[in-house]
């Protein structure tokens, strides 16, 4: 009897290419959605950085001069001389609500700012999970490779015993 004819010929070769056409499938989709997790994990890092860097550039220099632009308007209202009338209460009740609405924007676009970077580090996170996961993965893929490598030449040392007997 050939060994090779019975077993291998017949049987392993249908199901190792449905197995290899099956690995291959899935590797397909595991790049495919590793790509979109890379891809989206750095759009989130970007545009949190963006927020983060605009904020001391563009905004808050605005929010000081406005502040030191109200806080101006009332001095000029508490030190001028008919600031005691009735109609400047209102002018000195604006500035200080001026001063008071600056601020709630400063604590605002400050907690924006914040929330951003916690995007950005929750997304470097993502990436960093993602590269674990990605490198854990290829090592045990590379172990059972190993081992089914292993296997293979213990079954062909098995045949070839039983083949001699």
């Amino acid at each position: 009897m050939n060994p090779q004819t019975d077993h291998t010929s017949l049987n392993v070769d249908p199901v190792h290419r449905r197995v290899m056409a099956g690995v291959k499938a899935h590797r397909l989709k595991l790049r495919v959605l590793t790509t979109a997790a890379f891809v989206l994990g750095f759009l989130a890092m970007i545009a949190s950085l963006l927020v983060v860097w605009c904020y001391p550039i563009y905004i808050l220099p605005k929010q000081r001069a406005m502040e030191e632009d109200a806080m101006q308007l009332l001095k000029q209202v508490r030190t001028n001389a008919i600031a005691s009338a009735p109609q400047h209460d209102a002018g000195k009740q604006m500035g200080k609500l001026l001063v008071v609405q600056i601020q709630v924007a400063n604590v605002i676009t400050i907690g924006t700012a914040v929330v951003a970077a916690a995007v950005g580090l929750l997304g470097l996170g993502t990436l960093t999970l993602l590269t674990m996961v990605i490198l854990n993965r290829r090592v045990a893929l590379t172990q059972i490779s190993t081992s089914l490598a292993e296997i293979s030449s213990q079954l062909r040392e098995l045949e070839k015993v039983r083949g001699s007997s």
